[in-house]
């Protein structure tokens, strides 16, 4: 009995005495702490309220999401090797994105708008209405680089990008407008047509599929009407029309409509991010004297056919 306990004892301390002792690699730092700084060269009044990085590895790996609050940046914890980046600011609650896994699939646009029922039909033209409906965004301040190098062991490097506007700001402005004095402040809307779905972030390009975008509008009682809102911008294209519609809810119950080619005013627009439209004239009928102001019923849209010089 004795002489078969010993045997394997034996050959245990064999086996101990011929292993090669490694030490764990505990110590062993795969990751970098590097410094993220958004510079705000190009947006100097940009105050995001949050801004998001996405680091997408060169070898195809996984997207790696960092957050911080505020616009300025901060520290983080990155595993060496070579990325494309892109920023955003992450403050637009109307704005939705698809496609963040991939740097060319990330896009950011907007949900439809559920202002339906208004005319968008161009007497002579196609119709616009097969265009889908979207809401405006929100600002975005976007920028990309695809040149970022992670070297594990190297102290104090700094991750740099260059946030700007990606989406434009257009105002109306319509002079010389007729009757204004009885509408209430909010009888006046209108929708652009021919602008972006949306705006594909790391490719810097817009959406291809187009979309028109409503608007509510606000006038001085005597002869102005005045917009803005924002749109992901458009496409130079002198083959695409761009229609503006103007609805008017007069207090007698009748609805009213007008349609200007603003085409010319958007192709030459010498700044992407910021466009005017100027148009002189909106002659609608004078409202029933007298009345309640009470609408009874909602009359179908007439449209205002009249030749207004641009």
């Amino acid at each position: 009995m004795k002489k078969s306990i010993f045997l394997p004892l034996a050959m245990l301390l064999c086996l101990l005495a011929a292993c090669e002792h490694k030490d764990l690699c505990y110590d062993h730092t795969h990751t970098a702490e590097v410094k993220v700084v958004f510079d705000w060269r190009h947006a100097p009044e940009a105050q995001p309220s949050s801004m998001r990085l996405y680091l997408y590895p060169a070898d195809g790996g996984k997207m790696l999401p960092y957050e911080f609050a505020g616009r300025n940046g901060g520290v983080i914890t990155i595993p060496g090797g070579s990325y494309r980046a892109l920023c955003i600011n992450n403050d637009a609650e109307s704005v939705i994105y698809t496609g963040p896994e991939t740097f060319e699939g990330f896009e950011a646009s907007t949900t439809n708008s559920t202002k339906t029922g208004y005319p968008r039909t161009v007497r002579g033209y196609a119709d616009p209405e097969t265009e889908s409906l979207h809401r405006s965004p929100e600002m975005l301040w976007t920028d990309r680089r695809d040149d970022i190098h992670i070297v594990l062991g190297v102290k104090d490097q700094t991750i740099t990008l260059y946030p700007d506007t990606s989406v434009c700001l257009y105002t109306v402005e319509i002079r010389n407008a007729k009757n204004l004095k009885d509408l209430s402040p909010f009888a006046i809307s209108g929708s652009l047509t021919g602008l972006s779905e949306g705006f594909l972030v790391g490719r810097n390009k817009l959406d291809d599929n187009l979309t028109t975008v409503p608007f509510e509008a606000q006038h001085d009682q005597v002869s102005t009407i005045k917009a803005s809102f924002l749109g992901f911008g458009h496409k130079r294209d002198a083959n695409l029309k761009h229609w503006l519609f103007i609805y008017v809810r007069m207090p007698d119950g009748k609805n009213y409509y007008h349609t200007y080619d603003v085409t010319d005013q958007l192709l030459r627009a010498t700044d992407k991010h910021h466009v005017h439209i100027l148009l002189d004239g909106l002659p609608l009928p004078k409202p029933i004297e007298n009345g309640n102001g009470l609408q009874p019923k909602v009359d179908d849209w007439e449209e205002v056919i009249v030749d207004i010089p641009m």
